[in-house]
């Protein structure tokens, strides 16, 4: 009983202050990764500059984000990736985590899961570049895992089922034991849910992962909040990560999986 009240308490806390600048931030990284994302899947450079000039969150958490981050959207970064450590291998692929992107000292710490649905290559890419385009002005601290599905790579549903898989196998237990204020994982789909980005907390009772989700959809007009009817990746990761003690949320952008 007294571990069930645990749980309660734990999905009922209230974002820390540090969390919440760290939503501000998160929106900002999100928010170029869409719009790499969308480059990616339409060569429309125009979107960026569209969105450079009418971008209605950067006004109001200027005080929390360096100017100079802002600048950090028009240009390439010459971040590199930090050193890669396998932390899983078995005969469908390896899972690899690299950092910390951003603060290293930051008691704030962020998982980003990428490649579990190896075909929606262009959404992983978008968060990755957009984080390294970031790294130098990052207040908080950043991990990227990256899922790398070698058995039957070009086998939609196989491929799928395999990424979950290895994100169940080591993703889940890495990212509980490192304790992370909030993980992230990152999908894009062909628009056959609904046609605009979304942002979801498989684990609605959990407030901080909930309300994660919700301040990107308040700050960010072209991202709704939407938990599709059925969905396969979150009973291997995201669920299994936040019944651990980490909020998760899911960001499925927009764009065209191989």
């Amino acid at each position: 009983m007294a571990d069930e009240d645990n749980a309660h308490k734990k999905k009922s806390r209230k974002p820390s202050k540090k969390l919440l600048y760290f939503l501000i931030i998160l929106i900002v990284i999100l928010a170029e990764g869409f719009v790499l994302c969308y480059d990616y899947a339409t060569n429309e450079d125009s979107f960026l500059k569209e969105l450079s000039e009418d971008y209605p969150v950067l006004d109001g958490v200027l005080k929390y984000i360096p100017t100079d981050l802002i600048s950090s959207f028009a240009g390439d970064s010459s971040a590199q990736g930090e050193s890669a450590k396998t932390i899983g291998k078995n005969s469908i692929g390896t899972v690899t985590v690299e950092g910390p992107y951003g603060n290293a000292n930051s008691s704030v710490k962020v998982a980003y899961i990428l490649g579990q649905h190896p075909r929606e290559s262009n959404a992983h890419d978008a968060i990755y570049n957009s984080i390294m385009n970031n790294s130098d002005y990052l207040n908080y601290s950043y991990y990227i895992y990256r899922i790398n599905v070698t058995a039957e790579s070009d086998d939609f549903e196989e491929s799928r089922m395999n990424g979950q898989l290895l994100a169940q196998d080591y993703v889940v237990s890495d990212v509980i034991k490192n304790n992370y204020s909030l993980a992230i994982d990152i999908h894009s789909s062909n628009g056959g849910y609904v046609q605009d980005p979304y942002i979801f907390a498989p684990r609605s009772n959990d407030t901080v992962a909930y309300d994660a989700a919700n301040n990107v959809t308040d700050k960010i007009n072209y991202v709704i909040y939407y938990e599709p009817a059925s969905y396969s990746s979150p009973q291997y990761s995201t669920i299994p990560i936040d019944d651990g003690g980490v909020p998760a949320i899911v960001f499925e952008m927009r764009g065209n999986p191989d």
